[in-house]
């Protein structure tokens, strides 16, 4: 039989499994970093990802973006952990599930801050997003609102497109997908390259929608 996309992206990951753990482990205490969550979840067109639109808010660099569940770590927190309670915190989600850790991103939110390390949490679920929706309660002081994106939306040429962001008197064009009226650039684009590239050659393929694992590549790059 077959493997499943669970079981195929779970052999990805299992290789860094001791590494990642030992890092969660190592990261328990310190305060200076984030996390966020990947959460997969089986739907009609396949596996995809839940994302959150973060509210208006001045005081939030990354205020009306859509982004990652997640957030910053409390003390004797490490990403996994930090992960899990941001999500329930922000979504009402519980992810009792396959977790792994991914490779850190460093980010700045301003240029006038210092920057700090985001650490991806990858959960594979046995959720499907028809059933899950409807449980789901975001948070309304940092939530908008909850979407979900096959992959092979995420990775459709058509829905590729370009923020322009000016920073330092220069206009930038910066890569994202826009899918309906929802972008997603910036550090989350940038966490989506490398979950694509961990899951390059896996086997996504359902009997309606071929997931071309290829396309990341095709992508406009950060």
């Amino acid at each position: 039989m077959s493997q499943t996309w669970r079981q195929a992206i779970s052999e990805c990951f299992k290789k860094h499994t001791l590494s990642f753990e030992l890092k969660n482990e190592k990261l328990l205490g310190v305060n200076n970093f984030a996390s966020v969550a990947l959460i997969l979840v089986e739907s009609e067109k396949g596996p995809g990802l839940l994302f959150i639109k973060r509210q208006d808010n001045p005081e939030d660099p990354w205020s009306g973006h859509m982004a990652l569940p997640g957030g910053r770590t409390h003390v004797g927190e490490g990403p996994v952990e930090t992960a899990v309670r941001e999500t329930f915190e922000e979504i009402g989600l519980e992810l009792d599930s396959t977790r792994f850790l991914m490779r850190p991103v460093e980010a700045r939110a301003r240029q006038s801050m210092a920057s700090f390390m985001i650490y991806p949490c990858l959960f594979i679920t046995n959720y499907n997003w028809s059933k899950l929706y409807s449980s789901l309660s975001p948070c309304p002081k940092e939530v908008e609102s909850i979407h979900f994106f096959p992959i092979v939306d995420l990775l459709n040429s058509k829905f590729q497109s370009k923020v322009h962001w000016s920073i330092n008197g220069k206009d930038l064009a910066l890569p994202s997908i826009q899918i309906g009226r929802q972008t997603i650039w910036g550090l989350t684009y940038w966490i989506l390259e490398l979950f694509f590239k961990e899951i390059e050659g896996v086997d996504l393929k359902n009997k309606e929608y071929i997931v071309d694992l290829q396309n990341w590549k095709n992508h406009p790059r950060y």
